[in-house]
């Protein structure tokens, strides 16, 4: 499936991209929405750009991966031990002969890892020693949200560009999809306007059939779609289930929900 719409957020991103200093950019919302989508859509390898996705491995593992990642477009950067986040951003920043961008996605997992990142990066930026576009980006909302918005976490106030990732349009799924207005409504009833959900919708024939293997399915690929969602989103995800649990049989006024 083609790149889809985000016309706005990819001509505000190129904005960012064109000033004159280097940027700290954000770029959150939920999974699935086509956020990693958007920024390889806008990263130029051959140019020096570099795009790492995150895992929940240690910190040593984590920085070696990046290391392997930033090689790719700097020759011999992986011939050189890097004890901590700092030395690497540094070596990076010494290097560079030119501006470059370079996105941390699911940029949650490294701060699990190295919780002290954040306040690594505030101090390459108020040290003027970023030299570089860096994209933070992540799934986990209520965290990325933190990231940015607490006043008190280090890169508060530091971010050039904020950019939350809403679904896409309703009119986009009917021609994605290749089906009537009236069949779209019902399509977008189910999948929403998350990008990867309409993928996976157009490996099956049928829209009933796509509803059987992937959602009601125990092997479906969005089975437990719904718990993960939560887990992203909600310290405690107890009393949320139960109230989806109680709506889903039967419970649909707020009264009996309460009851």
């Amino acid at each position: 499936m083609q790149f889809l719409d985000r016309e706005k957020e990819s001509a505000r991103l190129k904005r960012a991209f064109e000033r004159e200093k280097p940027q700290l950019i954000v770029v959150y919302g939920r999974r699935r929405i086509g956020k990693s989508t958007l920024i390889k859509h806008l990263l130029t390898p051959d140019n020096g750009d570099v795009y790492f996705l995150a895992d929940k491995t240690s910190e040593p593992s984590q920085r070696q991966l990046f290391v392997s990642a930033v090689s790719g477009v700097m020759p011999g950067f992986d011939k050189v031990n890097y004890p901590d986040w700092e030395s690497l951003f540094g070596s990076i920043a010494r290097s560079l002969k030119g501006r470059i961008k370079i996105c941390l996605d699911e940029f949650s997992y490294m701060v699990k890892s190295c919780p002290s990142l954040p306040s690594v990066i505030q101090k390459l930026i108020d040290n003027q020693i970023l030299n570089f576009d860096l994209i933070l980006c992540g799934s986990s909302q209520q965290m990325m949200q933190g990231f940015v918005l607490d006043s008190h976490e280090p890169l508060y106030g530091r971010a050039d560009e904020i950019l939350h990732l809403k679904p896409l349009p309703a009119p986009y799924i009917a021609d994605k999809l290749c089906c009537d207005e009236e069949q779209a409504v019902s399509e977008y009833a189910v999948w929403g306007g998350i990008s990867r959900y309409w993928e996976l919708r157009n490996n099956y024939e049928t829209f009933y059939e796509a509803i059987e293997n992937l959602l009601f399915s125990a092997d479906g690929t969005l089975y437990d779609e719904s718990n993960r969602l939560l887990i992203d989103e909600m310290r405690d995800t107890v009393q949320a289930s139960s109230i989806l649990f109680f709506i889903g049989n039967g419970a649909n006024k707020l009264s009996e929900i309460a009851a």
